[in-house]
């Protein structure tokens, strides 16, 4: 695999927060790759091949609706790791420097359509000191 693809799907390293984004952008970023893997006569006499875990990833691979969902995925994270890259970086943020980030975030989220992620913050976060 790591011939076909250029390197590992998952690239080991110290994140707290981003571990699901950085796998699904690489899966996504790598799967033209990956389908090739799937359409190969080394995968065809690969003994995973005939297993239904095997049928199963296969499918996956060449379900389009599965891609749709990875992108969007993807997309919905994009605008939150980017937020946490910031504030979790080694030069601290003001407080208005973060509510803006926050701010654009949830206009991202708005045009990206994930009315569930920004339900949950509604709330003005420079108020947060009063409570």
């Amino acid at each position: 695999m790591r011939q076909v693809c250029g390197g590992d799907i998952v690239r080991p390293r110290a994140t707290r927060f981003a571990t699901n984004y950085i796998a699904l952008d690489s899966l996504l970023k790598k799967r033209v790759d990956l389908k090739k893997i799937f359409i190969s006569n080394e995968w065809a006499s690969h003994k995973l091949s005939r297993t239904e875990v095997g049928h199963e990833v296969e499918r996956l691979m060449f379900d389009h609706v599965y891609w749709e969902k990875v992108e969007k995925l993807v997309s919905i994270y994009e605008a939150l790791y980017a937020v946490l890259r910031i504030v979790d970086s080694e030069v601290v943020p003001t407080m208005p420097f973060v509510y803006e980030l926050i701010r654009l975030m949830k206009t991202n989220l708005d045009q990206l359509k994930a009315k569930e992620w920004v339900k949950h913050i509604k709330h003005p976060l420079h108020a947060a000191h009063t409570i």
